[in-house]
This record gives structure tokens, sequence and C-alpha cells, in this order.
């Protein structure tokens, strides 16, 4: 019966080998392809619910159709622990030999961004989340509870045919309303990022949308229907949007004060002024439509770890310095 011993010492030699290395990184790749057309087969039923890089959904309903995910996490596991005690282990004897030429740790670093980047993709795919839509107009919006942002003005690349090929928006972004402002452009896989990276505002599209033009006579605001529209110190909530109606064949806009939140509406028809309380007069100047940009707000918090990994890598290549030269020229 083999002793207790030399059980641990076949168990460390295998930890350590580099054909287990080998043999769970074939196995990825094995699974990855395995997955891509089960997901694809199942998109419909077990995997309907997947998207991007969320993991929770294989864990929140369990599917035989997902057995390839299930294993890919044990490889992948296994696959970090013989990376990471591969990595301590030459990092240690090298210590130990005295060896202090930067070149020599180069691997050792470039293994430590893969670990990161193994955490990176635990991290996001676990914690990531999607926030609900945003819709972006010329007003300022919430992005975030310190962050707005306004549309600028949006510029359609389209193919030969006419089909939309880009879709570049034009924003302007900044934290509270005397924060700095910031211009920037998003796009489809050009989104605009907060917190390295952690925070993704996506474009999603684009659509047409009836807005009221409100005057005060000094300034202007326009809004949706259900939207804010703010004059100077004055917030106003647009309750409705209507082309015509016992008023005449004319628009109205049905509004009321935001802050402080009143339930009381006034109208405004075009055409004429509306005299508050204060002495305002406001005047409905017209109805039109205007571009609204609809993004995708998604919490990544694996991005950052993502980064860190590519920097790790990035040092650990350079530490190799000359060593590059020579494993191309064999």
């Amino acid at each position: 019966m083999p002793s207790e011993r030399g059980f641990k010492s076949r168990l460390w030699a295998l930890l350590v080998s580099q054909g287990l290395g080998v043999t769970c990184g074939l196995a990825t790749v094995f699974l990855l392809a395995v997955g891509s057309v089960a997901l694809v087969a199942s998109r419909e039923g077990a995997s309907a619910g997947i998207q991007g890089d969320d993991i929770r959904p294989f864990f929140e309903q369990p599917s035989l159709w997902h057995t390839w995910f299930y294993l890919l996490v044990v490889v992948l596991a296994v696959y970090g622990l013989n990376v990471f005690l591969c990595t301590c282990r030459t990092v240690w004897l090298r210590v130990k030999a005295g060896v202090t030429a930067p070149s020599a740790y180069g691997a050792a670093l470039m293994h430590t961004g893969f670990l990161f980047a193994l955490l990176a993709h635990l991290v996001g795919g676990w914690g990531g989340s999607e926030g609900a839509p945003i819709a972006l107009t010329d007003n300022w919006v919430p992005l975030t509870e310190t962050v707005e942002a306004r549309l600028e003005g949006v510029t359609p690349v389209t193919h030969p045919d006419g089909s939309t090929k880009q879709i570049y928006a034009d924003i302007q972004w900044r934290r509270g309303e005397q924060g700095v402002v910031h211009d920037a452009t998003i796009s489809y896989n050009g989104p605009l990022t907060e917190n390295w990276g952690s925070r993704l505002f996506l474009l999603a599209g684009v659509r047409k949308n009836l807005v009221a033009r409100i005057s005060d006579g000094q300034e202007t605001c326009t809004a949706a229907a259900g939207r804010p529209c703010r004059l100077g110190e004055r917030l106003l909530f647009i309750a409705g949007i209507h082309l015509s109606g016992h008023w005449g064949n004319r628009p109205m806009a049905v509004v009321r004060s935001a802050f402080p939140q009143s339930k009381a509406s006034f109208f405004l028809i075009a055409g004429r002024k509306e005299e508050r309380p204060d002495g305002t007069k406001l005047e409905l100047v017209g109805l039109e439509e205007a571009p609204v940009v609809i993004v995708r707000h998604r919490y990544a918090p694996g991005n950052p770890w993502a980064l860190l990994a590519s920097v790790v890598l990035v040092v650990g290549m350079i530490l190799f310095g000359r060593s590059w030269w020579t494993v191309a020229q064999r």
C-alpha cells in the first residue's frame, strides 16, 4: 500500500507539472467550443437569460445544456491552482539560488497577469449587473448618483445601401450641477467609462421623440412627455403632449412644477402665454422631433482587474528584454 507521504509527493508533482497546465489549456479551448454550440442551440430555452459576461444565470437556473460550463469552472480552478503553484515554486527556487536578473522573473510576472485575468472573469461574471436603460436628450439626465449627461448631437454613418453602419453620439457629462463639463463621444462598441471601466455606458440605439419647447422669455428648454424641463432655477415636469384637442388645432403641453412636486397641472397652448403666480410668463414655443439616445448602464467590476492583468502582462514582457528576440530566432 503506498504511503501517505508518497501520495502527497505524487499529488504535488502533478499539481506543479507542466503537463497539467497544457491539459487544462486544451480542455478550456475544447469546452469553450462546446459552449458556443450549446448556447446557440439553447438560446430560446435554458440559455435565454444569459448575456454578456454574466455567469450567475448558469447557477440560478441549472441545466444539462450548461454542463460544459460547470466542467469549465472545475478546469479553470485546477488551471489557476497549477499556474499559481508553479509560479510560486519557480520564484522561490530562483530567489533561493540568488538569481537577480530581471529577465528571469518575466515569465512569473506574465503568469501572475494570467491569474489576474482569471480573477477578472470571476469578479465580473459574478458581480456584474445591468441597470435600467437611460434616455439621453439635450437636457441633463442622471447617469449615476453623482454623474449626469446630456446629448449634443447624433452623427449616423451608413452603408452604401442606406443601412446603419455606425452611430456617433456627442454628449457632455459632469459631476453635479457645478461640476466641470466634459465632452465625449459614444458609439457602438465605444462606451463612456467611469471608475477604471467598472461602469460602462453603452450605446443601445437612437430614436426620434416628440418634445415640447418651452420658454420663459429668457431661457428655453425641451423635454419629452414624462421628462423634466429646467428653466434657470425653475424645474418643470412635462406630464403630457398633445398635437390638438377641444381647444383647437394647436399643440398643447400639460405641465406641473417638479420641485417642490406639485399635483396641480397647468396647460401651455402654442401661441398663448401662461402667467404664473410669480409673474413669470411661460410659453409653448412648439413641438418638434428630437433624437433620443438610449444608453445601457453596465456595472462591470471585473474590468479594473482585467486592466491590472494587462499592465502586469506587459511588464512581464518588458522584463524578458532581449529574450524575446532569442526565442523568435530559434
